[in-house]
């Protein structure tokens, strides 16, 4: 079965709602039902899948407790998710919901209106995004410590351990809500998959068209979702990485007499040898004052031109005349 489904007491609220919902009720006030011939009363009652019809009601329901492990029940309200839920379940449960719906007369037709109400009140978006998987237990990779360890440390030239002492501070103060669903019901994506979703309905004019289309979509949610976690997570990694420069940091260096970045700026305009420097800016935490850079500098130069020294250019000096 499709990852992310669980019991109520371990969901979002998105994930899973009672029959009674002020959704259902407030479609039921604008004159919406569930079945148009209102004497039939259905009740499919499958291993792993459920739909009663009973009178203006719909009962849904997902999973068993049995061997699947997890239970979810729903109503008219949620049948976008439900649909979407049904169309990555494996096992052949599409199908055979599909087959099932046919043997029993419900037509598609008669409850698509009701469907795209559910994809308008926002209902599938939680569940083509990551569903529990990703919104409740917060599984969506280590992007982490990709963008930390190559993408951050090479544009601001840090050392070993300096990656180290940013990852401490960015996993004690990190906010960067990527899986945070509400935070998600804020962004644009949001309103781009409902209207990706409302317009999979409209185009469908049968039950499989439908399941097609919603198995379609899981691409898109999945896209969007993953872009939006990797803006968060650049945001905060970054945010936080000039607190912690202008603390941690500056403190340290303040506190140790190292050279500070102007410092660091007139050994590399001045001296001109740009690989020693880059060797200097990349390493001068290390060192204690900036004597010693001085020192580094001379050393990296002898081990770089053994014999003798470069040819000073215009405009530049040498260590000893700072």
């Amino acid at each position: 079965m499709a990852k992310g489904w669980y019991g109520k007491r371990q969901q979002h609220s998105m994930a899973s709602k009672g029959v009674r919902s002020g959704k259902v009720k407030q479609f039921r006030a604008n004159g919406t039902v569930a079945y148009t011939d209102g004497n039939k009363d259905i009740d499919i009652d499958m291993h792993n899948w459920g739909f009663e019809i009973n009178g203006d009601e719909i009962r849904l329901r997902l999973g068993n407790w049995s061997d699947a492990g997890w239970y979810w029940s729903g109503d008219e309200s949620d049948l976008s998710g439900y649909l979407i839920r049904l169309s990555g379940a494996g096992q052949g449960v599409d199908n055979e919901f599909v087959e099932t719906m046919k043997d029993y007369g419900i037509s598609f037709e008669d409850l698509k209106e009701l469907i795209i109400e559910s994809a308008k009140s926002g209902n599938g978006i939680y569940e083509i995004t990551g569903d529990n998987v990703k919104w409740h237990f917060g599984q969506d990779g280590e992007r982490e410590i990709d963008i930390i360890r190559y993408s951050l440390k090479d544009e601001h030239s840090l050392t070993d351990k300096e990656v180290e002492e940013f990852e401490d501070y960015y996993w004690s103060n990190q906010d960067a809500g990527s899986t945070d669903f509400d935070k998600f019901t804020e962004s644009q994506y949001y309103d781009d998959l409902k209207d990706e979703i409302i317009g999979a309905v409209e185009r469908s004019d049968s039950w499989e068209e439908v399941v097609d289309q919603m198995s379609d979509l899981r691409d898109v949610g999945t896209e969007a979702s993953w872009e939006f976690s990797d803006n968060a997570i650049y945001e905060d990694i970054y945010e936080n990485f000039n607190k912690w420069s202008k603390t941690d940091r500056w403190d340290k260096e303040v506190e140790s007499g190292l050279p500070d970045d102007e410092t660091i700026n007139n050994l590399i305009d001045n001296f001109g040898r740009v690989g020693t420097m880059k060797k200097i800016l990349k390493n001068y935490w290390d060192v204690e004052s900036l004597d010693e850079a001085k020192n580094l500098v001379i050393r990296y130069e002898k081990d770089a031109i053994p014999k003798g020294r470069r040819k000073i250019e215009e405009g530049q000096k040498r260590v000893g005349d700072f």
